[in-house]
């Protein structure tokens, strides 16, 4: 007696889904939608950065929650170090950009001010970074 061919049990999925099983158009639709979803919540950066404040401030002392809100948003006297990138998505920076940032800093005010805005900046972005897939976690690592 020949060997009969092994069928594959099909999944609850696909016995109950309208458009048959396996339809690669049916699955396409729900990962477009995802995606409109999230492009319609997206922050820029200058959205995202009171979120994280209000986070962290009652985990740090007074003075430093007011040296990383300094770097982070400026204050009316001193400008963002981070100025240029605020106006952006987080998902869209890149590396080259941030050097860049931090290169102007250490080339206008010294290298100590840029690693403190760079430190800054990373805590930012490791808080921003666990509350969205989309942004790359090792953007600012030294």
């Amino acid at each position: 007696m020949p060997a009969q061919p092994f069928h594959r049990r099909k999944s609850k999925r696909q016995r109950q889904h309208p458009s048959g099983p396996g339809v690669p158009e049916a699955r396409g639709n729900d990962r477009r939608r995802g995606v409109e979803k999230r492009k319609a919540r997206r922050q820029t950066i200058a959205d995202l950065m009171p979120g994280y404040l209000d986070a962290i401030k009652e985990h740090r002392r007074e003075s430093t929650f007011v040296e990383l809100e300094r770097y982070l948003q400026g204050t009316e006297r001193t400008p963002a170090a981070w100025t240029p990138l605020l106006d952006r998505y987080p998902e869209e920076v890149e590396r080259h950009e941030v050097v860049a940032v931090l290169d102007g800093i250490a080339a206008n005010v010294g290298r100590t001010t840029a690693d403190k805005a760079r430190s800054a900046f990373s805590g930012f972005w490791q808080w921003a970074a666990n509350r969205s897939p989309d942004i790359d976690v090792g953007l600012v690592a030294r």
